[in-house]
């Protein structure tokens, strides 16, 4: 008997109860059987236990969800920029902050939030002249490893007026170090300070 691995169904995920009452996770594989003269003999199953892995999955999506959930209700701005300095996300803090949309943000570069310095005279331009003294710009434009703690930095919104900001800059890491994404920027507006 041989099994043409070419008629195996897509997977099914059902529960099944065992002897002992209890409900356990399967995916169920079916196949039809072949014999050696290529006749139907008949159909195998093939059942795999994902109990474990469902129950993880689960526990992935509760964490995203609780995680996406809590940055989003934040007054504060997060916004997280690619190694290339594009924005990747914006929460409804920076929405609310800065007047751009998620859907405006997103795509377009970091320094957008960031005026122009030049002669002492704050501008609405957003590209990166190399002339500013302001530190967040230079830690975005050299990709340096060292986070900003509580940085007070002047940041402009999308109608062109500059405020003062307290900002937090970090790169997040995986387990051995190494950066996942580019930066990760929390943002305060101390306006009202």
């Amino acid at each position: 008997l041989f099994i043409q691995k070419k008629e195996v169904s897509l997977p099914v995920k059902v529960e099944l109860k065992t002897r002992t009452g209890d409900l356990v996770s399967v995916e169920i594989r079916s196949s039809i059987v072949h014999s050696e003269s290529a006749e139907i003999e008949g159909f195998a199953l093939m059942l795999k236990d994902i109990s474990v892995q469902q129950q993880r999955d689960e526990l992935i999506d509760y964490l995203r969800d609780y995680i996406e959930s809590t940055i989003e209700s934040l007054d504060d701005a997060v916004v997280t920029a690619n190694s290339d300095n594009s924005i990747i996300y914006w929460n409804k803090g920076a929405e609310k902050i800065f007047g751009y949309s998620s859907a405006e943000a997103i795509g377009k570069s970091i320094f957008m939030i960031l005026p122009e310095k030049d002669n002492g005279h704050n501008t609405a331009e957003v590209m990166y002249k190399g002339n500013s003294m302001n530190l967040l710009r230079k830690r975005l434009s050299e990709n340096d490893d060292i986070p900003l703690q509580s940085v007070e930095e002047e940041l402009v919104n999308k109608k062109g007026i500059t405020f003062p900001t307290l900002v937090s800059l970090s790169v997040p890491r995986d387990k051995n170090r190494n950066p996942i994404i580019g930066n990760v920027l929390l943002i305060k507006d101390i306006t009202q300070r």
